[in-house]
This record gives structure tokens, C-alpha cells and sequence, in this order.
């Protein structure tokens, strides 16, 4: 009993130093001739950021129709992304960007 009250608490300890987060992916880059759109969500530590995956599909398809394509594509699995680190000490990463990357699809813009 007195070590399920210990793990119990300590579980209740770790759990009260994570922050859940809902935050939007942000488009950081793109390139209309090559038809790639370019997203990423800011991950802090401490933070367990729930993913809002339609959201970052609805912003790479609205870049893609502002280019002329149709749509947009994610490459890679449905849950695919790059970690990429911004911020680390002595110990390793801090914060760091998922960066999620999309291919515009349907009808390409006529070259200039």
C-alpha cells in the first residue's frame, strides 16, 4: 500500500510539471515555383502541445490555393514531422519547432 501511495504521488508530482498546450502550426517557409509549403508548432519544455493536424492541413491548402494549386499534400506518414531544436544547455534541447513540410497539389501556376 505505502509504495502505491508513493508511486501515486510521485506520478501526481510529474504530471504537475507539464503544461498541455493547444497551439497552431505556423507557416515558416514555402517556395511557389517548387510548390512546397513549409509549417511548424513551437514545442517549449514542459509543454505537451495536443497537435491540431486539420489546422496545419486547412493553412499549407490555403497557401497552395493562393498560389494557383488546388490543394496541398503532407509529405511522409499522416503523423510525420522534424524536430528541429532552437534552444539547449549543457543537458540537451529545450525548445524546439516541428517542422512539417507540404507539397501543393492539382493544377501548377503557368510560368512567367
Amino acid at each position: 500500500m505505502r509504495k502505491t501511495l508513493t508511486l501515486l504521488t510521485a506520478a501526481t508530482l510529474l504530471s504537475a510539471c507539464t503544461t498541455h498546450v493547444n497551439r497552431d502550426f505556423q507557416m515558416v517557409g514555402g517556395s511557389r515555383a517548387d510548390g512546397t509549403v513549409t509549417l511548424a508548432l513551437p514545442i517549449y519544455s514542459g509543454e505537451y502541445v495536443h497537435w491540431n493536424w486539420g489546422q496545419g492541413q486547412s493553412l499549407a491548402e490555403q497557401s497552395c490555393r493562393g498560389w494557383g494549386y488546388g490543394s496541398a499534400q503532407k509529405f511522409g506518414a499522416s503523423d510525420a514531422y522534424q524536430d528541429v531544436c532552437v534552444r539547449r544547455n549543457k543537458w540537451g534541447c529545450l525548445d524546439s519547432n516541428a517542422v512539417v513540410k507540404y507539397q501543393c497539389t492539382g493544377a501548377p501556376p503557368p510560368k512567367l
